[in-house]
């Protein structure tokens, strides 16, 4: 039985070189159980080339076509779309996502994270970040189109995250609807509220919010509701 079948020349005193015997395998083909070199390359039964646990000592591998789940052996894994890491998971430099990414275990970076063309930098002592859950910056004096009106129908959103609709119940009295439910009913909501320079306080009632909504008022300087044109928040939980 042929351990290796290929059509390469040698020529009389011919120097065998690495490269050229990487060139032999690439263009070869194998019968099932040869042994190529002892202990470097075999076939399977199957009629596939695998490496033995003596190991790989050399990088004369065609890249595109490693089977990457076949060293991913307490390391990452790959499919056609996406790489597992194992948990918990260190990065000890820099890493830069620039597609999706989820995280179902605990990652630990000791450089900086850049999610598309943001950078977040290490921030200092132990205590924990937490991100945004919602936010939203309305109009109280303008529809959801833009015009002017005072009505109780949905606000002018000009810009926001998770919050599908801030609707009018009365005058300076909303509701605020998220698009994604958050995972309890126990998150913060903080914001401001004016259109004369002069900062005012949003207020939520915590009682009677759900995990896919909660109300609020803006008050005037003198204690009552009143609507105005600048109106921020966001929900923490």
């Amino acid at each position: 039985m042929p351990v290796v079948k290929t059509t390469n020349l040698f020529s009389n005193n011919e120097q065998i070189t690495s490269a050229k015997l990487n060139n032999i395998m690439i263009n070869s083909s194998f019968d099932s159980g040869a042994v190529v070199l002892s202990r470097g390359l075999e076939v399977t039964a199957g009629g596939q080339l695998q490496v033995p646990n003596s190991g790989i000592t050399t990088a004369l591998l065609d890249t595109g076509a490693i089977d990457a789940s076949k060293i991913s052996t307490g390391g990452p894994s790959w499919t056609a779309s996406s790489i597992s890491l194992p948990n918990p998971t260190t990065i000890t430099g820099n890493a830069t996502v620039t597609g999706n990414a989820t995280v179902t275990g605990e990652t630990t970076s000791t450089g900086a994270l850049t999610v598309g063309t943001a950078k977040m930098d290490v921030p200092s002592g132990s205590a924990p970040i937490f991100g945004a859950r919602a936010w939203v910056n309305f109009d109280a004096d303008r529809d959801a189109s833009g015009a002017s009106n005072t009505s109780n129908t949905n606000r002018f959103i000009r810009a926001s995250g998770n919050v599908s609709s801030v609707l009018k119940t009365g005058t300076g009295k909303f509701t605020v609807t998220m698009s994604t439910a958050l995972p309890n009913v126990n998150y913060a909501v903080v914001g401001t509220a004016g259109d004369d320079g002069v900062p005012r306080f949003l207020g939520s009632a915590p009682s009677t919010q759900t995990t896919t909504q909660f109300f609020l008022t803006t008050d005037g300087q003198s204690g009552d509701v009143v609507n105005f044109s600048n109106n921020s928040l966001v929900v923490f939980g």
